[in-house]
């Protein structure tokens, strides 16, 4: 069988995203959030930016704080969303003093978070590095988990975690402008990240994959994804599906993890499953070791063909995850 086409994962603006322990230090919604109907951007799009600054601003609700308003800008500081969004919950507090929008513009707002996440989603895909200032606030009301991520509040402030500059400060002291209106803030937190950038571009040299744990983790939050557009993936992400209509597939090792979306892809053509899960595995609490991918399909009859294909790879090792023995039928 012809292996897969290997997926590059170089991009040009790596110096700019969070490392794994920084985006855990600073509570970004992590993969766990999709047991909680978070949602992920699609793994690849046609003309996706690059590059996207974003901010929201929130009011109190009687069901916690709630998005109403989203602006994104873009890397050449085009406001690409401006919108209005109208809360789910009852509104208890409208925070105008914050952000100086009145209860009547919300009360107006036709767009809802659906509606919004599906803007979002049309204009980037995994591999665009959302930009903003405390972002890990702004993922969460857009109930979005994205692990590509530039941060000014992190980037800007490495010697001062316990008081931080805010965002009009920064702009004041680094760009010598000030913040007057609310596309300034996307454009602020943008232009910042440029400029961090263009400071450390050649002082960096390039990467190629990184990590194994930075490849496993964006292969699993890839395959997440696109199982979680198809309605096949099975959360809460712990799960094992088990019986003997169903294969456990090993995926740790750096070949096994460049080639596993290749290898479901073409499974899924010969004989189309039916549900997919993907625990993780910890070699300790803090370091992945990789992840199991289970498959579940239609006819037990259809896994002995399925173990055989696998087989005939020479890279993977899976087995019958049966229900009943807890017996493995490796291939």
């Amino acid at each position: 069988m012809q292996a897969p086409e290997i997926t590059s994962f170089i991009h040009q603006y790596e110096s700019l995203c969070l490392k794994p322990e920084q985006l855990m230090e600073n509570l970004y919604p992590s993969i766990r959030h999709l047991d909680e109907n978070y949602m992920l951007l699609p793994p690849v799009s046609k003309n996706a930016l690059p590059l996207a600054s974003v901010d929201c601003e929130f009011c109190k609700t009687d069901i916690g704080l709630e998005i109403i308003r989203l602006i994104v800008v873009n890397q050449h500081l085009e406001v690409v969303i401006n919108e209005l969004v109208r809360p789910k919950g009852k509104i208890v507090d409208y925070l105008t003093d914050i952000h100086g929008i009145a209860a009547v513009d919300i009360h107006r707002a036709r767009m809802s978070l659906e509606d919004v996440q599906d803007r979002l989603m049309s204009l980037c895909d995994q591999n665009t590095v959302l930009v903003g200032h405390d972002l890990n606030c702004d993922l969460k009301g857009l109930k979005m988990v994205h692990l590509r991520c530039a941060d000014t509040k992190v980037l800007f402030n490495p010697n001062r975690p316990s008081k931080p500059l805010n965002l009009r400060r920064l702009s004041e002291l680094i760009l010598k402008k000030r913040i007057q209106k609310p596309t300034d803030y996307p454009r602020t937190t943008m232009e910042l990240c440029l400029l961090y950038e263009s400071h450390t571009r050649q002082n960096l040299s390039q990467r190629s994959f990184g990590s194994k744990q930075e490849l496993i983790t964006r292969v699993h939050t890839k395959l997440l994804s696109k199982y979680q557009e198809t309605g096949r993936l099975v959360v809460p992400l712990t799960t094992c599906l088990r019986g003997k209509d169903t294969i456990r597939i090993h995926c740790k090792k750096w070949d096994q993890l460049m080639h596993i979306e290749g290898l479901l892809d073409q499974i899924d053509q010969a004989k189309h499953f039916l549900k997919v899960c993907l625990p993780i595995s910890m070699k300790t609490k803090s370091q992945k070791k990789g992840f199991f991918v289970y498959l579940q399909f239609y006819r037990a009859q259809d896994v002995p063909e399925v173990l055989e294909y696998i087989r005939k790879t020479g890279l993977y090792k899976a087995e019958i995850a049966d229900r009943v023995t807890g017996s493995k039928k490796s291939a």
